[in-house]
């Protein structure tokens, strides 16, 4: 059997106008506060703040939880969670809707898997062909929060809760176990 270590420090990504996820000269080591040495992987926690334009993340990539603030833009593939003892597998995004839209937003066929719960305080818009999953389940942590799927694009999760909004515009897909919405609506 062989063991290996895994680089359990918490990650801020630290290029506001946005860069490749998999280039480690974009992210800093916010426990060792230095510039990070490696890309974040299964055991890291990443946060993302974006400001008041996009902060554009491209690439494919991996990170223990996601946390997000501001307005974040994700092309690519990013997968969080794993089986690290006390990775959660969860995104984190938060801030009302006010000056900074904060929103998260995924396109171009972009993919988002998380292992456990999208708690979602302000928008999250998926288009573009892209697909968020969420085993874990969605929860609105705000009144003001809305999830949006756009453009063909789909949010699959194991459960919703809290009081948000739901909108459709275009064929989207919604589904839940026992529970699906699709269809033309708006």
């Amino acid at each position: 059997m062989k063991y290996i270590t895994v680089n359990t420090d918490a990650y801020l990504f630290n290029a506001p106008a946005g860069g490749l996820y998999s280039t480690a000269a974009n992210w800093q080591d916010t426990t060792t506060s230095a510039t990070a040495t490696a890309a974040p992987s299964y055991g890291n926690a990443v946060t993302i703040a974006g400001g008041l334009t996009y902060t554009n993340v491209t690439g494919n990539g991996f990170a223990a939880s996601l946390a997000t603030s501001g307005d974040v833009l994700l092309w690519g593939s990013l997968t969080v969670g794993s089986k690290v003892s006390g990775v959660s597998g969860a995104l984190v995004q938060t801030g009302a809707l006010g000056p900074a839209n904060n929103r998260l937003d995924l396109d171009g066929a972009a993919s988002l898997a998380l292992v456990g719960q999208a708690q979602v305080a302000g928008s999250v818009l998926v288009g573009g062909g892209s697909k968020l999953t969420a085993a874990g389940g969605l929860a609105f942590t705000q009144s003001s929060a809305s999830l949006q799927a756009i453009g063909g694009s789909s949010a699959q999760f194991a459960s919703v809760s809290g009081v948000a909004s739901f909108f459709s515009y275009g064929y989207t897909t919604y589904s839940y176990p026992n529970h699906e919405f699709f269809g033309l609506t708006g």
